[in-house]
């Protein structure tokens, strides 16, 4: 019948009185410790995180309504369960199975955090990326009786993440294509300097062998031939740089020097700055090669040198670009 309290026959008024006052405290506890426990219960029921709790052996000895919908576990099929079979988690970049951490904190009696990029396995198969901590659960006395397992939900919050990357992307797609429409008057006018050197030459010379005309020596069609050659060059590495600033060409990580890259890239520069606004090289030479791609660093010194010029803007000015090596005693030099 599970009495609060007993008295021996024969006993006298003072035994029964204190068996009385003994059974009503006993009592008035154990309603207060039932109420506490209903509380508790009802708050982690109500909480968003998923609870798990565990005792030394690491089976399962509650589990609240989140839990039981993150997990596909219910309460009966739970309770009593090892922990390692309700709560199952895989991490890294391999998707390896995660030793038990439940064991490990009450064990070592620390709490325990598992990486970010760690998933819980359902009981469906079905992964859920989580944010998690597993923490011992001590007594009054600081003996540890078991381990609690707080979990949440990032998939939301993993989504969100994954919008914002996207956005980024989307935001930094727009200011290359603006900045590619800054060089494109630019452009156009280059490009159309080198065809008509292409195009004029080629007409002299084409009229030169007509069949009408006398054959012309090789030393007055030579000079012609080289001016459309060094301009069909000077244009084809113009597109490649544009390529590479709008990031269409091949990826290639290769060993560059910085100087020479940028004296390769003037023509470039002077194209997408503002008529009023001058450049100033000081390349240092020989500087030690860093490896890089140069689609990559095309961009880098690009946005520099437009950022630059918007920022001086009509007022006018000199844009100062300077390389040289710098070393903090550690590593090898490289270049700035």
């Amino acid at each position: 019948t599970d009495p609060f309290g007993y008295v021996v026959k024969p006993y006298h008024k003072r035994e029964l009185a204190a068996a009385l006052a003994m059974a009503m405290y006993r009592h008035d506890a154990d309603r207060t410790l039932r109420g506490m426990e209903r509380w508790l219960s009802m708050t982690l029921g109500s909480i968003a995180d998923a609870v798990l709790a565990a005792d030394l052996s690491g089976r399962v000895t509650y589990i609240n309504a989140a839990a039981e919908a993150i997990t596909g576990w219910s309460r009966a099929e739970a309770i009593g369960r090892p922990i390692v079979e309700v709560f199952r988690a895989r991490g890294g970049s391999a998707a390896l199975p995660v030793a038990d951490p439940v064991a490990s904190v009450i064990e070592r009696g620390v709490t325990f955090h598992l990486t970010q990029d760690t998933e819980l396995v359902t009981r469906s198969g079905r992964t859920v990326p989580i944010d998690d901590s597993i923490a011992p659960i001590r007594s009054a006395d600081g003996e540890i009786d078991g381990a609690v397992v707080i979990v949440r939900d990032r998939s939301a919050a993993k989504r969100a993440d994954e919008e914002r990357r996207e956005n980024e992307a989307r935001m930094l797609e727009a200011q290359r294509l603006e900045s590619l429409g800054v060089l494109a008057g630019g452009i156009a006018h280059d490009f159309n300097n080198l065809l008509t050197i292409i195009l004029g030459n080629v007409s002299v010379a084409r009229e030169m062998v007509s069949p009408t005309a006398a054959q012309p020596p090789a030393a007055e069609l030579a000079p012609l031939l080289d001016e459309v050659n060094a301009a069909s060059l000077r244009a084809a590495s113009l597109s490649q740089q544009m390529l590479a600033y709008a990031g269409r060409a091949p990826r290639r990580m290769r060993a560059v020097d910085v100087s020479r890259f940028i004296g390769e890239s003037v023509e470039l520069l002077h194209t997408a700055i503002h008529e009023r606004v001058s450049l100033s090289m000081d390349l240092a030479p020989g500087l030690p090669l860093v490896d890089a791609d140069k689609a990559q660093l095309q961009q880098v010194v690009m946005n520099l040198v437009l950022n630059a010029s918007d920022a001086i803007g009509d007022r006018g000015g000199t844009i100062a670009v300077r390389t040289y090596p710098v070393s903090d005693g550690s590593r090898r030099p490289a270049a700035v």
